[in-house]
């Protein structure tokens, strides 16, 4: 199997950290500066959340802080402050 993914941002072609990792953990493109949030300002789900509504267990492993952004958009929901 394979799996091609594009992570840039909506807003500029180098993606931060935190609309980068929500690229891969949604399927979504946001803006930089924004976590798992849409242009309306609404959450969109992850993986995480999709699996927990099928009854799957989940977790998340990190050798990083679970604030980073990247860590951050498998769980959280933010927008540009």
């Amino acid at each position: 199997f394979a799996a091609l993914v594009m992570n840039y941002s909506k807003d500029f072609a180098a993606p931060d950290q935190a609309a980068a990792a929500t690229a891969i953990a949604t399927g979504d493109r946001v803006t930089n500066r924004a976590i798992a949030i849409n242009a309306e300002a609404k959450p969109i789900k992850s993986i995480i959340e999709l699996a927990r509504e099928y009854g799957r267990a989940t977790g998340l492993v990190t050798d990083a802080k679970l604030t980073d952004p990247t860590n951050a958009a498998f769980y959280a929901h933010m927008g540009d402050p």
